[in-house]
């Protein structure tokens, strides 16, 4: 695995910051680009990203710090400091799809989020491959031929040392591409305003709660017999399902 892609003296470019970076851009770009089709100004594409993107690395470091508060409690001040690592996706992803929900009903495209659904899982996928490199998000070990033995040097090597795990980075991966070819022959058949938005958090919920049976977690991240993100993964399948079989089942 590659964390630190170069280092200049005291000055590290990490694989997963790079990923990330890229994931925005990337899926800004696609977004923007569909956005000036509908007649928007790109400078509103760009707005919602920057909001989006604080408020979702605070939410997915707020969500770290309350799971590793024992870590945090004597220093409260460290939570800023995200470049130390730590962030949980979901936590993130949530308050990030609330506030940019909001944005798009101020601004009057309300009908951009399911452009903004569509291309998510590209940027998702992107973000996962930064994951993998940096050695993070990884799963249980397994005698699976598809098991990955990460170096010593890395988190993942260092809890399973030589041992093979679950590569769950690239199932998400895998996962974030097949729901965007989903949601690609989905708007094919245009659907009602709101499915690709409903369908992607349908999807991802509900791969997200499956994986989670392989991912690696401290003790602290379980609440019952489940993960945190399962539980969240449910209620988010279930508002999504909810909204999706109303929509086409009881609204006429």
């Amino acid at each position: 695995m590659y964390p630190t892609i170069v280092r200049v003296g005291s000055l590290a470019v990490r694989s997963y910051g790079v990923a990330l970076a890229a994931a925005v851009l990337v899926t800004v770009w696609l977004v923007e680009r569909e956005a000036k089709r509908n007649g928007i100004e790109g400078y509103k594409v760009f707005d919602l990203a920057v909001v989006i993107l604080l408020v979702s690395i605070a939410g997915a470091r707020v969500m770290y710090g309350i799971q590793h508060w024992s870590d945090y409690r004597h220093d409260p001040l460290r939570l800023v400091m995200v470049w130390e690592g730590g962030l949980i996706f979901l936590g993130g992803l949530i308050p990030g799809i609330v506030v940019g929900l909001i944005y798009l009903k101020l601004k009057g495209i309300w009908f951009l989020r399911d452009t903004i659904a569509l291309y998510l899982p590209i940027g998702i996928a992107i973000t996962r491959v930064g994951c993998f490199l940096n050695g993070c998000c990884f799963g249980k070990p397994t005698d699976c031929p598809i098991g990955v033995r990460f170096p010593p040097s890395s988190v993942a090597g260092s809890e399973f040392l030589g041992m093979k795990i679950h590569p769950t980075q690239l199932y998400s991966v895998a996962a974030a591409l097949i729901i965007f070819v989903v949601l690609k022959a989905a708007r094919r058949a245009r659907p009602k305003e709101g499915t690709l938005f409903w369908g992607f958090l349908a999807l991802y919920s509900g791969f997200r709660f499956g994986v989670d049976w392989l991912r690696y977690y401290e003790p602290v991240a379980y609440y019952s017999s489940l993960t945190i993100n399962q539980w969240i993964s449910i209620i988010v399948a279930f508002m999504s399902v909810a909204w999706l079989v109303r929509a086409y089942f009881f609204h006429k």
